[in-house]
């Protein structure tokens, strides 16, 4: 989802045809100030899902100190797979 869906299936939630008729139905600054405010909430919410979706882990195998021969699996998410651009919404 790129942000411009975004913003009009919110404005359509609230009511309007899309984001352009919700902002100039409101003369008010803080009314859309409030509006903007959800639509960075949704957005950071929508960018999160992506990166848990997109999020790359890695097995490995990890000994445990003071203890010879003993080992445990690992499991490590790989960081640039979840901060990756493409989970971003734009």
């Amino acid at each position: 989802m790129d942000l411009q869906t975004l913003k009009n299936t919110y404005a359509q939630e609230q009511g309007y045809e899309d984001w352009l008729e919700l902002t100039l139905g409101n003369d008010c600054a803080w009314d859309i100030e409030f509006h903007w405010e959800q639509i960075c909430l949704l957005a950071q919410k929508a960018a999160l899902e992506n990166a848990a979706d997109n999020a790359v882990t890695i097995t490995e195998e990890h000994y445990v100190a003071g203890h010879i021969g003993l080992t445990v699996d690992r499991v490590i998410i790989d960081r640039s797979s979840i901060t990756n651009e493409q989970n971003l919404i734009l």
